[in-house]
């Protein structure tokens, strides 16, 4: 699960809230590859919503990263993925839009995954990422009291009437 909550300016709490404040995520991708061999295992493209936002992806062959952005934000997250080990670390980069609603109202992203042998055969799968949601805080406000100065007769004798006086 990556959250929200630990970017800049998150807000940590809330209804509903998943514990923690990660901005990464790790784990590792299934698969066997058999006797062949591990040739490769690519994240697809992504192009749909990542709560709220349209999201489209580009996969970095050289650095075997998925880039998600949306058109108006740019980058999101990324999730990279060690060829050998299918081993991924998530990114999030900027705060996920969520869906409306009162409470924390965590984003869901699928991303299928293909893995290749050395004799050119494919399998697939999906990984799911969480990101959890912070949510706004509203604190109450103490309303101040207006002090009259000739209420201060310790101080001298004030200033009844004078311009300005409440």
């Amino acid at each position: 699960t990556l959250d929200d909550e630990g970017l800049a300016g998150g807000i940590a709490g809330g209804t509903g809230d998943t514990a923690g404040a990660a901005t990464t995520a790790t784990g590792t991708l299934t698969f066997a590859a058999g006797a062949d061999g591990l040739q490769g295992i690519a994240l697809q493209p992504y192009t749909g919503k990542l709560g709220a936002e349209d999201v489209t992806s580009t996969w970095d062959s050289a650095t075997n990263t998925l880039t998600i952005s949306s058109a108006a934000r740019g980058a999101i997250m990324t999730v990279a993925v060690d060829q050998t080990t299918g081993q991924y670390t998530a990114t999030l980069i900027k705060p996920v839009l969520h869906v409306a609603g009162a409470d924390e109202n965590d984003a869901t992203l699928a991303l299928n995954y293909v893995v290749t042998d050395k004799d050119g055969d494919t399998a697939s799968s999906t990984l799911t990422l969480t990101v959890d949601d912070d949510m706004p805080v509203a604190n109450t406000v103490v309303s101040a009291t207006v002090l009259d100065d000739e209420a201060q007769k310790a101080v001298g004798t004030g200033n009844a009437g004078g311009t300005g006086d409440v």
